[in-house]
């Protein structure tokens, strides 16, 4: 069998989550916040994003944690780049890059001080190999960091014929609507339903 190319995964896996009822990805998206939840409790700056209408949307996070963590939130600054600005109760939003929620007049934060970034993504691997849209906002930006870098997915986003580049950065933890995968641990699976930790 020849493997299929990136951009083939990239644009089934977008078609496949285009597909998903709203109803689907509301209850997938708040399975994937229970998991995230126990993630939180220990990090003092957490990186969040502001969901496409296709992608999980973990922005209650922020609503039940705000007032005991700082928040940060994506930021297109160029063609090229992007950084996280902070996001708290006195944040104003507006459409930004690729129809994206963005803050305006927020402060930018130190990418040194995230310590949790939780990033969307396209396509991955139980080896926490990530594939997003293809702009490398993301591959640019987790260079600059050493935050625990924790990818949400829909499960069906999982393909195992993705193929992973020298410039690609693999991701810490991959979370699902079902499991966890871990890359310390050789991409092994943790059940994450309802009630469970990972």
């Amino acid at each position: 069998m020849i493997p299929l190319d990136n951009q083939t995964i990239r644009r089934a896996k977008l078609k496949q989550c285009k597909a998903l009822s709203e109803d689907q990805r509301k209850r997938s998206s708040q399975s994937i916040v229970r998991a995230c939840q126990s993630f939180i409790r220990e990090q003092e700056v957490i990186g969040l994003f502001m969901p496409l209408s296709y992608e999980p949307d973990i922005t209650s996070l922020y609503d039940d944690n705000h007032k005991y963590h700082r928040f940060a939130l994506p930021k297109v600054t160029s063609k090229t780049a992007m950084d996280f600005v902070e996001w708290n109760e006195t944040t104003v939003f507006q459409t930004g890059s690729f129809d994206i929620t963005e803050p305006i007049n927020a402060n930018f934060i130190d990418p040194k001080k995230l310590t949790l970034l939780f990033i969307p993504l396209v396509a991955f691997n139980h080896r926490c190999e990530r594939l997003g849209h293809g702009n490398g906002y993301y591959d640019r930006y987790l260079k600059q960091t050493d935050a625990l870098k924790i990818g949400v997915a829909f499960s069906l986003q999982q393909d195992e014929e993705l193929q992973s580049f020298a410039h690609d950065i693999a991701l810490d933890i991959i979370i699902t609507e079902q499991v966890c995968f871990y890359k310390e641990k050789q991409g092994r699976a943790y059940e994450c339903f309802e009630g469970n930790q990972c």
